[in-house]
C-alpha cells in the first residue's frame, strides 16, 4: 500500500464514485460473459440478419456505433467547457477522453464501411459502459483537486504513452503492438485504446476506478479478441477486405456453381439501396492441394509470441527488409544463386522459391520454348537440364511462417470468384437491333451494350476448338505476355498453371500469321465503319485474338488511342466491370497526363480489396457476364476490367467511327502523344497522317463534324434573360424591332 500511496491519490469520499464503481463491476461481469459465448450481439461479431434475431429491434450499424460513442464524446467536450480544469491533470484527462471518442466518431462517419445492423439492447449496453466510465473518470479527477499530490509524478509517463498510442495507430507501427500485453495486442485498435486507458489510470485518483474504467473502455476490443475466429475456428461472418486477418481456408472439392443467369436491366438507377450483410467466405479452387499451406497471414500471429514467426529468425539481419523489397533483391540473382540461397534456412527456402522469381527466369532464358511442368521452378529446371532434372521432389515442411505479401499472392492465385462478385448484371442486352438504333442509343451517347445473336454466322463458333486451333496454327508462335509460344505449349501451360497473373495470349497479328483464322469471322454490322482503315498497313494495331484460362484477363485500362471497341466471345465466359470516363475505379491511380496507370497487382486482388468499395456509390459500375456467342460494345474512354470465368477464346477489335473521329484526332494531337499513342512505330506523325488520309478519302468530313459539335454545344446552352438582352461582345443592351 505504501507503494500505491506514492503513485495514486487517496480515494475521495464520494457516494457517486462508489456507486459508479459498483456499476462498473456489474458491467464488467456482463462483458466477461462474452468468454462463455453470450455475446452482446455487437455488429462486429454477430450476423444480426440471421433468423435468430428477427424479432429484435435493430439499428443500422453506423447509427448504432454513433449512439454508442456520441454520449461519451459529449461528456468529454462538456468537461472541457463547464468544469474548472484545476490544473494539468484534469486538462490532460479530459482532453485525452475527448480526443479518443472524437476519433471514434470520425472513424464511424468517414472511415469504416457498414452494411449490417446492431441489436438495440447491445447499443444501450455499450453506450452506457462508455458513458459511465468516462463520467466516472472525469468526476473522480475533479474531486481530487486540492488533495496532496502523489510523491511520484507520472504525468510525463502518461503523456508519452498516449503519444505512442496515437503514433502507433496513425503510422501503423508494428513495434507499438509488440510491446503491449498479449491479450490487448490481439485487438486491431489496441495501441490507441490501451494508451488512453493507461493515461486515464495515471491521472485519476482511485485505483479501482482506473482498473474498471480501463477494462470497460477496452472491452469491445477484448470481446473481439476473445470471440474472434482465431480462437473459435468458425467460418467468419464478416466480409474481409485484406488477408491480414485470420483466415482458415480449406479447398472445396465440389464448389457450388455460381449463378451466371443474366439479369436484364435498363439504364442504371441514380441510387440503389444498401445491400444486406450476408454470410460470406472465401472458397478455394478444387485443384488446390489439401496439404497445409506453408505461409500464413500475419493476422494469425496476433495471439502468439512475435518471436514465433520463423520468417524473422531465418533471415538474420535481413529481417528488417519488407517482403516486397527482399523479393526485389532476390530478383537480381541468377538461378544458381537462388538455389544455393534456398538451402540457407527455411525462410530463404520460402522466399527463394517464390514462383514469380522463377517465372522471370523462364521468360528471360527460355523465352517461349518451354513445357510447363506444374510450377515455374520445375519448368526452369526441366528446361535447362532436362536429363538431370529429378522428378518432383518432396517439399520441405514449413511451420510458423507469417507473411501478408506472400500469402496474398498465394490466395489470389487459388481463390474462386465469390458469388456476390458475379450476381450483378446491369448492362443493357439487345438482339436484332438496327444499326441506326445502335448509333442513336449507344454509340452516340457513348453507352455500353451487350449484343446477342451477332455471331451465329461465324465459322469460328464451330471450328475453333483447342484441337482445331493447335492443328491449324502448328508451329506458329503467338504473343502471350512477354513471350511468344505455340498454341500447343500455351494450352499445356493453361491446363496446369495456378498463379496470380496467368500468361494471357493476346496477339495482334494472328490474321497475318494464320490467314484461315482471319477468314473465320467477320465484323458485326454495327462496327463496320472503321475510319482508321484509310491508313492501310500504317494503321495502329486494332484486332487481337484472346485466349486464356480461368482467372486470366485484363486489369483496369482504357482502350488505346481513344478508340471504341467490341469484344466477341467464341468460347467460355467473361466477367466485365466498366466505369464511365469521368469516374476512376477504386484502387486505380492514373498519372495526370494519362501515360501511366497504377493499379492492384492482379484482378483478384482488386475484387478482394476494392470491389466492395463501390457498392454504395450512387453511380455504380456497369457489370455483366458475357457468354459464348455474345458481344460487348466498349465506348471510348470507359475504364474496364475483364476476367475469364473459364477457359475462353475471343476476338476483339478497336475502331473509329464518325461519332468518335473528333475524339481520336484530339487524342493524337496531344503534346505528349508520343507517350500516349500505342500500336504503331510512328507515334509522332500519326495525327498528320490520319487527318490527311481522312481529308483525302472523305473531303470536308472533319469540318462538318466540328460544326455539328459546335451546334450541339450551342443547343445545350440555355441563355438567361439577361444573356438574351445583352450583347456579350459590346457589354451593353441589345434592341431589336
Amino acid at each position: 500500500m505504501s507503494i500505491l500511496s506514492r503513485l495514486l491519490f487517496p480515494p475521495p469520499p464520494s457516494l457517486f464514485i462508489t456507486t459508479m464503481s459498483v456499476m462498473s463491476f456489474v458491467g464488467l461481469l456482463n462483458g466477461l460473459s462474452e468468454v462463455r459465448g453470450k455475446h452482446l450481439r455487437y455488429s462486429k461479431f454477430m450476423n444480426t440478419n440471421s433468423p435468430t434475431y428477427g424479432k429484435e429491434i435493430k439499428l443500422p450499424s453506423r447509427i448504432g456505433m454513433l449512439v454508442a460513442y456520441t454520449p461519451a464524446l459529449i461528456v468529454g467536450l462538456a468537461s472541457l467547457s463547464i468544469l474548472d480544469t484545476g490544473g494539468p491533470r484534469c486538462l490532460l484527462l479530459n482532453s485525452a477522453l475527448s480526443v479518443h471518442f472524437f476519433k471514434r466518431v470520425v472513424e464511424v462517419l468517414f472511415v469504416h464501411q457498414y452494411s449490417g445492423h446492431m441489436i438495440l439492447d447491445s447499443v444501450i449496453a455499450i453506450c452506457l459502459s462508455y458513458f459511465i466510465s468516462t463520467l466516472t473518470m472525469i468526476y473522480a479527477q475533479h474531486l481530487s483537486q486540492g488533495m496532496e499530490e502523489p510523491s511520484v509524478d507520472l504525468k510525463s509517463a502518461g503523456i508519452i504513452l498516449f503519444l505512442i498510442g496515437i503514433t502507433g495507430k496513425t503510422m501503423n507501427l508494428e513495434i507499438v503492438k509488440l510491446h503491449f500485453d498479449r491479450v490487448w495486442r490481439g485487438a486491431s485498435l489496441s495501441p490507441w485504446l490501451l494508451s488512453c486507458c493507461i493515461l486515464a489510470g495515471l491521472l485519476v485518483p482511485s485505483l479501482p476506478v482506473f482498473i474498471l474504467s480501463s477494462l470497460l473502455l477496452q472491452m469491445p476490443s477484448v470481446f473481439h479478441c476473445l470471440t474472434s475466429p482465431r480462437l473459435k475456428r468458425k467460418k467468419p461472418k464478416k466480409r474481409r477486405r485484406n488477408p491480414t486477418k485470420t483466415l482458415t481456408l480449406n479447398p472445396s472439392p465440389k464448389p457450388p456453381p455460381p449463378n451466371l443467369a443474366p439479369q436484364v436491366s435498363g439504364r442504371e438507377e441514380a441510387e440503389e439501396p444498401l445491400e444486406e450483410e450476408v454470410e460470406v467466405g472465401f472458397k478455394l479452387k478444387p485443384s488446390v492441394s489439401s496439404r497445409p499451406l506453408a505461409v500464413q497471414p500475419l493476422g494469425n500471429l496476433f495471439l502468439l509470441d512475435p518471436c514465433a514467426n520463423a520468417r524473422n529468425s531465418g533471415l538474420g539481419a535481413l529481417r528488417v527488409l519488407s517482403d516486397e523489397l527482399l523479393l526485389d533483391i532476390l530478383g537480381l540473382l541468377c538461378s544458381r544463386d537462388l538455389a544455393v540461397l534456398s538451402a540457407v534456412s527455411h525462410s530463404f527456402y520460402v522466399f527463394a522459391g517464390h514462383e514469380p522469381l522463377w517465372r522471370n527466369l523462364v521468360v528471360e532464358e527460355l523465352k517461349g520454348d518451354f513445357l510447363f511442368d506444374g510450377s515455374w521452378k520445375s519448368t526452369y529446371v526441366s528446361g535447362i537440364a532436362p536429363r538431370s532434372a529429378p522428378s518432383h521432389a518432396a517439399a520441405i515442411t514449413i511451420r510458423n511462417f507469417y507473411s501478408d505479401y506472400l500469402f496474398q499472392s498465394w490466395l489470389c492465385a487459388n481463390l474462386e470468384m465469390k458469388p456476390e462478385w458475379l450476381e450483378r448484371d446491369n448492362i443493357e442486352r439487345r438482339r436484332g437491333m438496327s444499326v441506326e438504333e445502335f448509333v442513336e442509343s449507344f454509340e452516340e451517347p457513348n453507352r455500353p451494350v451487350l449484343l446477342e445473336g451477332c455471331l451465329e454466322s461465324w465459322p469460328a463458333m464451330d471450328k475453333w476448338t483447342r484441337e482445331h486451333l493447335a492443328k491449324v496454327c502448328g508451329d506458329v508462335k503467338f504473343a502471350a505476355g512477354p513471350v511468344e509460344m505455340t498454341l500447343e505449349r500455351y494450352f499445356c501451360y493453361a491446363d496446369s498453371a495456378r498463379e496470380e497473373r496467368p500468361l494471357y495470349l493476346f496477339d495482334p497479328n494472328f490474321a497475318k500469321k494464320v490467314p484461315e483464322m482471319g477468314s473465320d469471322y467477320e465484323v458485326p454490322v454495327y462496327f463496320r465503319e472503321d475510319l482508321f482503315s484509310v491508313l492501310g498497313e500504317e494503321r495502329p494495331d486494332y484486332r487481337w485474338v484472346i485466349i486464356g484460362p480461368a482467372g486470366s484477363g485484363s486489369s483496369f485500362h482504357v482502350d488505346p488511342n481513344s478508340t471504341s471497341a467490341w469484344n466477341a466471345v467464341i468460347k467460355g465466359t467473361k466477367k466485365w466491370v466498366m466505369f464511365p470516363p469521368e469516374i476512376v475505379p477504386p484502387g486505380v491511380h492514373p498519372s495526370p497526363d494519362g501515360a501511366e496507370v497504377a493499379c492492384p497487382v492482379s484482378i483478384m486482388e482488386w475484387f478482394m480489396n476494392f470491389y466492395g468499395a463501390c457498392k454504395n456509390w450512387k453511380r455504380r459500375p456497369i457489370e455483366c457476364i458475357c457468354r459464348t456467342g455474345e458481344v460487348v460494345f466498349v465506348p471510348n474512354g470507359w475504364w474496364h476490367l475483364v476476367i475469364n470465368l473459364e477457359d475462353s477464346v475471343a476476338i476483339t477489335q478497336n475502331y473509329v467511327s464518325r461519332r468518335n473521329l473528333l475524339n481520336v484526332l484530339d487524342f493524337l494531337e496531344r503534346p505528349n502523344a508520343s507517350e500516349l499513342v500505342s500500336g504503331t512505330k510512328d507515334r509522332v506523325n500519326l495525327y498528320e497522317k490520319f487527318r490527311n488520309a481522312i481529308n483525302a478519302a472523305f473531303p470536308g468530313t472533319i469540318d462538318q463534324l466540328r460544326q455539328k459539335a459546335r451546334e450541339k454545344i450551342t443547343q445545350k446552352k440555355k441563355l438567361t434573360f439577361w444573356e438574351s438582352v445583352t450583347d456579350a461582345n459590346a457589354g451593353g443592351f441589345k434592341f431589336s424591332f
